[in-house]
């Protein structure tokens, strides 16, 4: 294909249909859904690591007051599984209730058509938040497992 040039009349040649015939593209979504899977994974961990540097001193008085090292660990994966699991809640709820009305106005305009997204099936989505929460137990381990073995005078700066 020529772009201008002799005998293409100084007009831009026809373009070539790099939509596979109208067909979405199948290849994107996978790798996309990895990358934000990563993003995400890197902000939990964010979130775990200044959740427990900011509560040293909530988690030191449960350790005085009697807690084993096991519970407070425990404090802290809980935190962490709950905290994902509300984040994966409230992420499911809109991407489910927005994303069908998006990607449809983006299909319409774009000239695919109405009616082109699918919500996943409900068992998919259930799965995804389980998933998540457990990722966001398991990120916890770590931390966890540090904040149950530092004792009370490793923490000199941190006084109750």
């Amino acid at each position: 294909m020529e772009r201008g040039g002799a005998g293409g009349g100084g007009g831009a040649g026809p373009t070539p249909d790099r939509g596979g015939g109208g067909a979405p593209p199948l290849g994107s979504p996978p790798p996309l859904a990895a990358v934000l899977a990563l993003i995400a994974l890197v902000e939990l961990l964010t979130l775990i690591g200044t959740g427990v540097r900011d509560r040293v001193r909530d988690l030191l008085a449960l350790r005085a007051i009697g807690l084993t090292p096991r519970q407070i660990g425990a404090v802290v994966v809980t935190s962490a599984a709950l905290t994902a699991l509300a984040a994966s809640l409230l992420g499911t709820a809109a991407g489910a209730a927005l994303g069908h009305r998006l990607v449809d106005a983006e299909a319409a305009a774009t000239g695919l058509g109405a009616g082109v997204a699918h919500l996943p099936a409900p068992a998919l989505l259930a799965a995804l938040v389980l998933a998540t929460t457990a990722a966001g137990a398991l990120a916890a381990l770590a931390p966890a497992t540090r904040t149950a073995r530092r004792r009370l005078v490793d923490s000199p700066g941190e006084t109750l």
